[in-house]
C-alpha cells in the first residue's frame, strides 16, 4: 500500500474503502489491515491447504501452485483484486497494483505450504513427555491468541481441525482412503476443474481493473 501511495501523489489525503487516508501510516490502520484483512484469509488459506495438501506436488512447486490457485479462485472474488474496489480508481498505476497484490497472494500460498510442511515434518507423535507436549500446546495457544482477534475464522478452522483429527483417529479406513492414490488423482482433477472454472472470471476482473 505504501508503494502505491508513493506512485499516486494525486491521491494523497483521499479516503480508501477501509476508511484509511492515502499516504498516512498509522498503528490503527496497520493493525486493522492485519487483523481484519490479512489474518482471516491467511487462516482460511491454511485450512484449505491442510485439507488439500496431498493433492499438490511437494516442495516449492506445490506452494507456487497453491498460491496460483488462491490468486485465480479467490483473489478477484474476495481480496485483494476485486474489480469493484474503488481504491483502484485512486491508486495507480493499476498494472502495478495488480502485480503487487498478485505477488502477495502467491507469496501467501508459498509461505503457507512451506511453514505447514516444516511443522508437519517436525511434529513428533503424541507422547506423555514435556519435550513432545509443547509441540501440541503451541497450536492451542496460537488459536487462543487468534480467537481474540478473529474469533469466527478461528472457530471455523478449529472445528475443521477437530473433525479431521477425529476421522483420522476413529475412522482409519476413511483416513487411508483419503490418502490413497485414487483419491489424490481425483482431488487433482477437482482442483484443476476449479482452476479452469475460475480462470475466465479472473481474466475478466483483471481486464476491468487494468483498462
Amino acid at each position: 500500500m505504501r508503494l502505491l501511495a508513493v506512485t499516486s501523489p494525486d491521491a494523497r489525503g483521499a479516503i480508501t474503502e477501509a476508511d484509511q487516508t492515502v499516504g498516512k501510516i498509522t498503528v490503527d490502520g496497520t493493525l486493522g489491515f492485519v487483523v481484519f484483512g490479512a489474518l482471516p484469509f491467511a487462516v482460511l488459506a491454511a485450512f484449505v491447504y491442510a485439507l488439500a495438501h496431498r493433492w499438490f506436488p511437494t516442495g516449492r512447486l506445490g506452494g507456487l501452485l497453491f498460491g496460483t490457485l488462491l490468486l485465480v479462485a479467490a483473489g478477484t472474488r474476495l481480496e485483494p483484486l476485486r474489480s469493484d474496489n474503488p481504491d483502484f480508481r485512486l491508486l495507480g498505476p493499476t498494472w502495478l497494483a495488480v502485480i503487487t497484490f498478485g505477488l502477495v497472494v502467491l507469496g501467501d500460498g508459498m509461505v503457507t505450504a512451506a511453514l505447514m510442511g516444516w511443522y508437519s515434518r517436525h511434529l513428533p507423535p503424541p507422547a506423555a513427555s514435556l519435550a513432545v507436549s509443547w509441540h501440541y500446546v503451541l497450536v492451542p495457544l496460537l488459536l487462543l491468541f487468534l480467537f481474540v482477534v478473529a474469533a469466527r475464522v478461528v472457530i471455523f478452522a478449529a472445528a475443521g481441525a477437530v473433525v479431521v483429527a477425529a476421522l483420522a483417529r476413529f475412522a482409519p479406513t476413511l483416513s487411508r482412503a483419503w490418502a490413497s492414490r485414487r483419491m489424490t488423482m481425483a482431488g487433482r482433477v477437482v482442483l484443476a476443474g476449479w482452476f479452469a472454472a475460475a480462470l475466465p472470471g479472473f481474466v475478466t476482473a483483471i481486464s476491468d481493473i487494468v483498462p
